[in-house]
């Protein structure tokens, strides 16, 4: 599930108010916060972030849930969320701090948080997920930046000469005809070059697919760690603006190993 809207946010940088992802499914709510932090903090990030957000263990990345028999939001991880919010990222640019299920707060831990929300530092994000925001205090809400998903609606589609010149790309790359492969990295570099931060996100989904194609007709098991490797480290290649090009080129010479 894409949202239109988190693209833009994350180029802008527009991080002004907090957030607050409202969906159906719980797991697309919490899937889709997790990668919209993620790609925040891979947007000024040093060599290592990438690694560490894999592993779980980024300074600057907090996920706060429900917990306890009750379910429920404890007032020790607000408070904690609180003191911290004031203080500089640790490494990078921001502090990403996400609320799952954030309707499990109660309304005197909720009303504690309203400071930090409205008050917050420019280099804090807050993200908030939930399945139904008039569950949340009023005064949460309007402080917030909602954002509405609509699981029953497919996104737009992917264009299919842009789909065609990656797959064909690719193609080549798997069957290690690398020479012929590079001469077709051109018009895709362009295609990423004009649609910006969409475009590369449709780039990496279709590697994604590809891999995942291939790995499953030669009956094996797909090595993960591989493939989410090589997709985070060209997410953050472009965050950082290292050439399409090369960034491409990264692409067709994993299929060399």
């Amino acid at each position: 599930m894409q949202s239109k809207v988190i693209p833009k946010l994350i180029e802008n940088e527009s991080f002004g108010s907090p957030f607050i992802i409202e969906g159906t499914s719980r797991g697309t709510t919490y899937d889709l916060a997790v990668d919209f932090a993620k790609k925040i903090l891979l947007r000024y990030s040093s060599p290592t972030t990438a690694i560490k957000l894999e592993k779980g263990s980024h300074p600057d990345f907090f996920i706060f849930k429900p917990e306890g028999a009750r379910s429920m939001h404890s007032i020790a991880d607000i408070k904690r969320l609180i003191d911290d919010a004031v203080m500089p990222p640790f490494e990078g640019k921001y502090k990403v701090y996400l609320i799952v299920d954030s309707e499990a707060m109660l309304p005197i831990h909720a009303n504690a948080l309203l400071k930090t929300l409205e008050d917050k530092n420019d280099h804090t994000v807050i993200i908030l997920t939930t399945t139904d925001s008039t569950e949340l205090l009023p005064t949460i809400v309007s402080r917030c930046k909602v954002i509405t998903l609509n699981e029953g609606a497919e996104g737009p589609p992917i264009d299919p000469e842009f789909q065609s010149q990656v797959n064909h790309l690719l193609q080549e790359a798997a069957s290690r005809n690398f020479t012929t492969a590079f001469t077709k990295i051109s018009p895709i570099e362009k295609a990423i070059e004009n649609g910006g931060l969409c475009k590369m996100e449709e780039f990496i989904d279709l590697v994604l697919l590809f891999y995942r194609d291939i790995l499953l007709q030669a009956k094996q098991y797909p090595p993960f760690d591989k493939i989410n490797r090589l997709t985070s480290q060209i997410a953050l290649g472009y965050q950082r603006h290292i050439k399409i090009k090369t960034l491409i080129e990264q692409v067709v010479i994993s299929f060399s190993a």
